[in-house]
């Protein structure tokens, strides 16, 4: 129902309500947040078709852009019911916009849900991946093939998440991949385990499996993601991601789709404000076609902050196939590329 997204929003006020008339002494809460980013791109072989091959987000060349703002807003009652609501505005918004939920070109409901001792009904992002949508959480600019091509980045459905002895446990039912009214009439089950280790580190194991095509409950599709963090010391964030991921038939009535990957990141502070991250990434997805090719890249992002609202980065990645699959100046097909990137980010309040 395209009327979906207003529901869950009333449900989730109607719910406040209910439980605070029933409740004398209990105060709605309510929070928000949010960030603007302003970026711009520029690819060193100026591609013919203006285009960054293989990119998630930063796809324009020689671009100034917005590529999100961001809004959030959260309540709840005490020992009662939440809400949460993310408004997506820009580029980035366009992409990850779920099928079947109205919106702009530019405009997204990324998120909106309800939640109680830990369920969570409504549509809320995907728990698979090491990088997320909102850039001030991640250590690159740019994102990378595993969270951009091999997993979902958000569902429609119902989730319950616990801890049973300092263990993170969660599963959920939903529409599927990115998708707010289900194509068919299968659902998709996500599920997650995280273990930490300790005080400086943990790892989860998260993957979902269903069917996926439209009108179709036969082809299954899944992926399975591990993702590890550990910081050794004050200053220095290390991170690992790894993915693999198969749609029966995906390719044609007899030809699986098949695509894995592995990312490692790196981030170091210099100064109490400026670091230096870096991430190397293989990825294959000979047969799938998001990438046509295997294919590795190396990214550094130099970053700076001022004060606790304000982020500048400026970064430089190099691209490289197995085949010609990204474009020179000329139009012809190359298997490399090297992108320049800065980028400014205000978080409030």
């Amino acid at each position: 129902m395209r009327s979906a997204p207003s529901l869950v929003t009333a449900a989730a006020i109607s719910a406040l309500v209910v439980t605070s008339a029933s409740q004398a002494t209990a105060e709605v809460t309510l929070d928000w947040s949010g960030f603007v980013s302003a970026a711009y791109s520029f690819n060193i072989d100026e591609p013919a078709n203006g285009e960054n091959a293989g990119r998630i987000f930063d796809t324009e060349d020689n671009t100034f852009t917005v590529p999100l703002a961001e809004l959030a807003v959260t309540g709840g009652v005490d020992d009662g019911p939440s809400f949460n609501i993310v408004l997506n505005y820009g580029d980035v918004a366009g992409k990850i916009h779920s099928t079947g939920l109205d919106g702009g070109e530019d405009f997204d409901l990324q998120q909106a849900n309800v939640s109680y001792k830990g369920f969570t009904f409504g549509k809320f992002a995907t728990l698979i991946g090491a990088e997320v949508i909102e850039s001030p959480a991640n250590m690159n600019y740019s994102r990378s093939w595993l969270f951009g091509l091999a997993i979902p980045f958000t569902h429609t459905g119902l989730m319950y998440q616990t801890e049973v002895g300092g263990i993170g446990l969660a599963a959920a039912i939903v529409n599927g991949w990115d998708n707010f009214d289900d194509n068919n009439d299968s659902k998709s089950f996500m599920g997650q385990v995280a273990v930490p280790l300790g005080e400086k580190g943990s790892v989860s194991v998260q993957g979902i499996y269903g069917a996926e095509k439209d009108d179709n409950e036969s082809d299954m599709k899944g992926v399975i993601d591990v993702v590890a963090t550990f910081s050794p010391s004050d200053g220095i964030d290390l991170m690992f991601n790894a993915d693999y991921g198969k749609e029966e038939n995906g390719i044609s009535a007899n030809e699986d789709a098949e695509w894995w990957g592995v990312a490692a990141y790196i981030d170091a502070m210099i100064t109490d404000s400026f670091g230096v991250a870096t991430r190397a990434e293989f990825f294959s997805d000979r047969a799938d076609g998001a990438l046509g090719s295997d294919a590795w890249e190396v990214t550094v992002t130099g970053h700076q902050a001022y004060g606790d609202n304000a982020l500048a980065r400026l970064e430089v990645r190099y691209d490289q196939a197995a085949a010609d699959v990204f474009m020179d100046g000329d139009g012809k097909a190359q298997d490399d590329q090297i992108t320049l990137a800065g980028e400014l980010i205000f978080t409030f309040p």
